[in-house]
């Protein structure tokens, strides 16, 4: 029962650790496009942010599965040759009369925080780098306009659609590097024109 409540907190703290790495991201993305994102989320935008980011682009989810092996995996090796020097001399020097579940605790927690670094490192590029490449376009005004958005009142036009969340779509329209926001209610519908 007492692992059961352990590794309810572990979920309940890794979830809240990635709800925070989602609303660095998104922050640090709209930031460079000029717009606080925070004035335009809801709540279930901020508790899914982060899975949202990590689905919207398969090979982010796969690095993070592949670290998170690379990091259990070095967790274990670590584990079996404790008593070798180099790990005794380099990991363990502050450390040196642990116990077996000792040492295996000890490089539990020191790769937790090696992961924890990880993500946080992941987020901000990402936040940063598609921030960026963005601001660039807009700035250089190499958009491609391949959203079809058509409006509630029957108008319709070509938009470059930057991002969108529950209950706003963020664009550009041709010609102009102002980003539009519009609410959910005001589109009735959205096409791809180039897929």
């Amino acid at each position: 029962m007492k692992t059961l409540e352990e590794l309810q907190k572990i979920i309940s703290f890794g979830y809240l650790y990635l709800i925070l790495m989602g609303l660095l991201q998104e922050s640090i993305f709209f930031n460079q496009i000029g717009i606080n994102i925070l004035n335009y989320s809801s709540i279930a935008d901020i508790l899914i942010s982060p899975i949202a980011i990590l689905t919207s682009h398969p090979i982010l989810l796969l690095a993070l599965v592949v670290i998170s092996a690379i990091l259990f995996t070095i967790r274990s090796y670590l584990s079996k040759r404790s008593h070798k020097n180099w790990i005794q001399k380099k990991i363990l020097k502050h450390k040196p009369d642990l116990n077996e579940i000792e040492k295996r605790t000890f490089f539990s927690s020191l790769l937790t925080v090696l992961f924890l670094a990880a993500l946080l490192c992941f987020f901000l590029g990402i936040g940063m780098g598609m921030g960026e490449k963005v601001a660039k376009k807009i700035a250089n005004n190499k958009l491609e306009y391949t959203t079809k958005m058509t409006f509630s009142d029957g108008g319709s036009e070509n938009v470059y659609l930057i991002e969108t969340n529950s209950m706003y779509y963020f664009y550009l329209t041709k010609g102009s590097q102002n980003v539009k926001i519009a609410p959910i209610g005001n589109i009735k519908n959205l096409e791809l024109t180039k897929n």
